[in-house]
């Protein structure tokens, strides 16, 4: 800014927003002060989750419920889906002299088949996820159960390997989850929206010192849940995309192999 220079950013939070409830968040707001103070703030936000709106619910979607689609069932949809060929164990390179074994994929990249727990329940993370989605069309992800703010690991894993997948926007995503909708995965997601609207304009913040010291928490932990909760409302929203016609039919039109 001293040098003249003009910047343009995009962010999900207003800049009086960032960083809020953040651990030493006072060491942070100078950098707040001179944003509002150089930059004029334009609100983007239109009302409409324009990737559910753009998903035709009429069209086949590959969002399955395990009511309606047993374990068997999903097991015959995904081999129909390799095309006839056999599940091998696949090994991937993620870096660093890292390995990713993967138990159910196919030589072809076609296809990887795994279980909410393999993938959220172990030590994984963004470069694992990443090279799943840079080397396989499809990825089918059974047992996903309800997700909330009560157990926020394998929750902020699920959204990680949700983000990683969206933004390669080259994988296909078969899930079968406990829930009917992508948007009744995420416990937490319904909660803060109805805080939302029942909290009075001059509620004390949610993540307090006070919040914090009642949960037994840290404040920084605190902050981190409440962004996960965030995230929920995206992840949902992505996973409706991924599993629509349209998004497989663009994935598929370009395999990786």
């Amino acid at each position: 800014w001293e040098m003249g220079t003009v910047v343009v950013a995009t962010s999900n939070r207003l800049p009086s927003e960032l960083y809020e409830g953040g651990l030493n968040r006072s060491y942070f707001m100078p950098f707040v002060d001179q944003l509002e103070r150089h930059c004029i703030v334009h609100t983007m936000k239109s009302g409409m989750d324009y990737r559910v709106a753009l998903t035709d619910s009429s069209l086949d979607h590959f969002f399955l419920h395990s009511r309606e689609t047993s374990h068997s069932e999903f097991g015959k949809l995904v081999g129909q889906l390799r095309e006839g060929g056999p599940s091998t164990v696949v090994s991937l390179n993620v870096g660093r002299n890292r390995e990713l074994l993967v138990e159910h994929g196919d030589d072809t990249g076609r296809l990887a088949h795994f279980s909410f727990e393999e993938l959220c329940d172990t030590e994984l993370g963004a470069s694992d996820y990443r090279a799943l989605s840079q080397h396989f069309d499809i990825l089918a992800i059974e047992n996903i159960p309800l997700l909330s703010l009560e157990d926020p690991n394998r929750a902020r894993r699920f959204v990680t390997l949700i983000d990683e997948l969206y933004e390669t926007k080259s994988t296909a995503l078969l899930c079968r989850a406990d829930q009917a909708s992508p948007f009744d995965l995420f416990q937490g997601r319904q909660v803060v929206q109805a805080n939302k609207e029942v909290a009075p304009e001059d509620a004390p913040p949610a993540l307090g010192i006070d919040q914090a010291e009642k949960n037994g928490l840290p404040l920084g932990a605190l902050a981190s849940i409440r962004e996960l909760s965030f995230a929920f409302e995206r992840a949902a929203s992505r996973i409706t995309e991924m599993t629509s016609r349209r998004w497989w039919d663009l994935v598929l039109e370009n395999p990786k192999s």
